[in-house]
C-alpha cells in the first residue's frame, strides 16, 4: 500500500507514524518523545514537555479518549492517575 503522507512534513495535526502504551515513570523518558496521547479512563496527568517543563493536566482536559496534544518526554507515575495510556508518535 501506498503511503500517501510520506510526501508531507510531520505536524503536531498530521496523523501519527506509531503509537505506544505508555507506563507512567518517574525515573525514565519515554523512548521516542510522543505528540499526542490518550487515555482510556480519565484521570490527571502529569508530563514533562518536550521543553522541560512539568506540568499536571487535569482530569477535566484528559477524559476518556479526549486526545491530548503536546510534545511530551515523560509521563510520571507520581502526579497520574488517568489509566490505558496510548502516546502517538
Amino acid at each position: 500500500m501506498a503511503d500517501r503522507f510520506v510526501r508531507q512534513e510531520p505536524r503536531l495535526e498530521s496523523p501519527s507514524d506509531d503509537m505506544v502504551l505508555i507506563t507512567p515513570n518517574d525515573a525514565v523518558d519515554l523512548a521516542t518523545p510522543i505528540r499526542a496521547f490518550v487515555a482510556g479512563t480519565a484521570g490527571d496527568v502529569k508530563v514533562t514537555t518536550y521543553a522541560g517543563n512539568v506540568v499536571i493536566i487535569p482530569s477535566s482536559v484528559v477524559y476518556r479518549a479526549a486526545y491530548v496534544l503536546g510534545r511530551i518526554k515523560k509521563i510520571h507515575a507520581t502526579g497520574t492517575t488517568a489509566t490505558e495510556i496510548v502516546g502517538f508518535i
